[in-house]
């Protein structure tokens, strides 16, 4: 048209077909103002140039606004899936590859079902997806528990929306896929919590005994029912202060708190049945033994302590009578029986003055043999009485070992054949810190009892092994042996073997030979091989 005057009709013409065309112009956002003076070619030149303009801002934006949409959805934390109507995979976020353990190549453009690896063909998904793609309002999410192949089993939430991001595309609809296993995990994992709290709860309110826990400053978290009944604080145990408990030693004394088994325990230390006694709210008087131990987390830091006690009022008490009788029994026997093995020691002394010999000094020499022995068990009953009230009293002294025990095997004589035991004791050995009295007593046990079950004719050997602080003693025989079951008790008091076929003796013996070592601060053990024989090992002190 250059150069050409167009005509007024020929202009009002074509910006009448424009003013048609500005309603389709407008729903895109295009305005275009025509002055009616304009020639025709700069009118359509003008009309271009805002279409270009306008289309072109248009794009920029929508480019922005998808740019922005996309980095919103790959910094999701969600699985997030987009379809086509057909169901086909568009896209989908990181977060979806991560948590399905799945690549892009497995992904994009396959439909959802077709995915065999992650296994979402579900009816449940399907129907979820129908109802979404048929315009239904507010659909609701799903949940399904399924075996998924790479990552095990989950429980998912399972949103679908539809949406229209181009009113002159298909729709789309997004998939969100939330893992709800952690949160079902975390609800059992309280119900289980839950439940053993109760449990917990409930066994330490039937629990006899009384029980503390204290955190790390010694504020009571926690007091059975038992123990506030003792300590009459059932509402108030926060009042039950490390001072405040009401804990007296054995004699009476007030025990200072610093001593509490609690602070001890705050401080690191075991307690295990410490007797005690302690006032309880009704004015009465209860011994109890208490053990206490610090908690600890798995790093090793402290954070409070636990404290039983346990009522041994009515033990306690018949231990008291039992010693009574003991002691009384024993008094009672020593002195007739000295008055007895007097006489005899006198007629022993005229039968050998006289030279008489044959069936009357056997009979005597039996009989003073069997008073060594019933004055043996009635000192094994004082022992035992003593060592029980505390009141066992030793005289240490350096002693050499070979020395003593040649002297020991000399003096027994009329209970054991000293020629029966080899004595591999080294004059090099160190003297031993010891009670003379005490450390025979050990000796005439474990020797008199190898002798006993040792098998006829076979030697007891006697050795003893130096160490830095301590000799180790050792009593080897070659009997029958002991069984294994028996071993762990062989110690207690009034225990005897159940393989043994020799009665003799009140089952003291090997208690009171623990009790002795024990309160020279050694340690006694056996070792045994049935059929074969067995060595009884104590330790001493070096002097």
């Amino acid at each position: 048209m250059a150069g050409d005057e167009s005509t007024p009709a020929t202009w009002q013409a074509v910006k009448a077909l424009i003013r048609q065309f500005d309603l389709q112009l407008a729903a895109r956002g295009i305005h275009v103002e025509l002055p009616d003076d304009q020639p025709l070619e700069a009118g359509l030149s003008r009309v271009l140039q805002v279409v270009l303009q306008t289309l072109d801002r248009q794009t920029r934006q929508q480019g922005t606004a998808q740019a922005y949409a996309e980095s919103i959805v790959a910094t999701m934390r969600e699985p997030l899936l987009m379809l086509d109507p057909a169901q086909q995979i568009v896209s989908a976020n990181q977060a979806f590859y991560d948590f399905f353990q799945l690549t892009a190549e497995e992904v994009r453009g396959r439909a959802l079902q077709h995915i065999d690896v992650a296994q979402l063909a579900l009816p449940e998904l399907q129907a979820l997806l129908t109802d979404v793609q048929g315009g239904r309002e507010g659909v609701p999410p799903i949940e399904v528990t399924r075996d998924f192949p790479r990552i095990g089993r989950r429980t998912l939430r399972v949103s679908a929306r539809q949406i229209h991001p181009d009113p002159h595309e298909s729709p789309r609809i997004v998939l969100v896929f939330d893992d709800l296993t952690p949160d079902i995990e975390r609800e059992l994992l309280y119900d289980e919590l839950e439940f053993y709290a109760t449990e917990l709860e409930t066994t330490l309110t039937a629990l006899p005994d009384g029980l503390i826990i204290y955190d790390a400053d010694g504020v009571v978290l926690h007091i059975n029912h038992t123990a506030a009944r003792w300590f009459g604080t059932p509402h108030h145990p926060a009042a039950l202060t490390l001072d405040r408990v009401p804990l007296l030693t054995p004699e009476g004394e007030e025990l200072p708190a610093a001593a509490m088994p609690g602070a001890r325990a705050l401080r690191g230390e075991e307690v295990r049945g410490q007797l005690l006694r302690l006032h309880t709210t009704d004015m009465h008087e209860q011994w109890v033994t208490v053990s206490a131990a610090p908690m600890r987390t798995v790093g090793g830091r402290l954070v409070g302590a636990v404290v039983t006690l346990t009522d041994v009022t009515a033990l306690h008490a018949l231990q008291q009578q039992q010693r009574g009788i003991i002691q009384m029994v024993s008094h009672d026997l020593r002195v007739p029986l000295t008055v007895l093995y007097g006489h005899l020691q006198l007629l022993k002394e005229e039968i050998d003055a006289a030279a008489i010999d044959g069936e009357l000094h056997t009979s005597l020499t039996a009989a003073d043999g069997s008073i060594r022995q019933m004055r043996v068990m009635i000192q094994d009953l004082v022992d035992a009485a003593r060592r029980d009230g505390g009141t066992l009293h030793l005289d240490p002294q350096p002693i050499a070992v070979r020395t003593f025990v040649l002297d020991v095997l000399r003096r027994s004589r009329p209970v054991i054949e000293p020629e029966r035991f080899q004595v591999q004791v080294s004059p090099a050995v160190p003297p031993v810190w010891a009670d003379p009295d005490r450390l025979e007593r050990i000796l005439m046990n474990l020797l008199s009892n190898a002798a006993k079950y040792a098998t006829p004719g076979t030697p007891v050997v006697i050795a003893a092994h130096p160490s830095e602080s301590e000799v180790r003693i050792a009593v080897t025989d070659q009997g029958p042996g002991i069984a294994p079951q028996d071993l762990p008790y062989l110690f207690e008091r009034f225990y005897r073997a159940k393989g043994t076929h020799k009665t003799e003796g009140i089952g003291l013996g090997l208690y009171i030979t623990r009790t002795l070592v024990e309160a020279h601060g050694g340690r006694i053990w056996v070792e045994s091989t049935v059929g074969e024989g067995s060595t009884f090992f104590f330790t001493l002190p070096v002097a």
